[in-house]
């Protein structure tokens, strides 16, 4: 059963240098993920899949590469030091990993998916930007 509700939130989140000053060695890191922990594993990843067949092959986003992985935050040392897996804050999800999206691609890509109006078995994505 799919979840009863009015909409996804999708969340595009960056961590960006600005444009043109990215240091040797360093990327302009985006990811794409849902917003509510409610939904199921299966569905979350189902979601995220229909959006990446969606924007990966978009013409215009420069040299940025896209990858659906599974992300779980107690197995990232950046996020466990000296933390126990069931401490707050923990999580595990699916997203889309975004690699060399620069600020002027991103807007594009927003501007695309909010024009696009995506639904996903009837739900409509509602798409939120934060850095």
């Amino acid at each position: 059963m799919w979840p009863d509700r009015m909409s996804i939130n999708v969340n595009i989140r960056d961590d960006y240098y600005i444009d043109g000053s990215v240091p040797a060695g360093k990327t302009q890191e985006t990811i794409i993920h849902l917003v509510d922990n409610s939904l199921s594993l299966v569905f979350e990843k189902e979601c995220i899949e229909y959006l990446a067949s969606h924007i990966s092959g978009l013409a215009g986003l420069g040299g940025a590469s896209f990858v659906t992985r599974f992300y779980d935050s107690t197995t990232d040392p950046a996020r466990t030091v000296s933390r126990l897996a069931e401490e707050p804050g923990q999580f595990q999800r699916w997203e889309i990993e975004v690699s060399n999206l620069s600020h002027a691609d991103r807007s594009l890509l927003l501007d695309y998916l909010e024009k696009e109006t995506l639904s996903f078995r009837g739900i409509p994505f509602n798409f939120h930007y934060s850095s």
